[in-house]
């Protein structure tokens, strides 16, 4: 069974050294327990996605682990606001490093 993704979840990229917070703030037609249900296009770097700290693709010389990429994976049943609603199942690679960004908690 999907389980929706909402404002507030909690992501994480494999070479990140911290997770981050799902940002979802335009209005949605959407919500669950008053939070909007994330998108396919939910995926702006510092709106939509905090830092993950550091990223340790190359550990000798860290940089600031900044999220680019789009969603995958997203719901084929549900959509919001004519745009795939994300579960989650759904993740992106990080352009910076080719790591993979996925959802650890929903936010519900």
């Amino acid at each position: 069974m999907e389980e929706y993704v909402v404002s507030g979840a909690r992501i994480k990229c494999t070479f990140g050294t911290t997770p981050a917070t799902l940002n979802v703030p335009v209005p949605k037609t959407l919500k669950i327990s008053g939070k909007n249900v994330a998108t396919q296009i939910d995926c702006v770097p510092l709106v939509n996605i905090g830092s993950f700290g550091k990223c340790n693709v190359v550990p000798a010389a860290p940089k600031p682990c900044t999220p680019a990429g789009c969603w995958m994976n997203t719901s084929t049943k549900v959509s919001v606001d004519g745009m795939p609603a994300l579960t989650t199942d759904s993740n992106m690679i990080c352009t910076c490093g080719a790591g993979l960004i996925s959802i650890e908690s929903s936010g519900q």
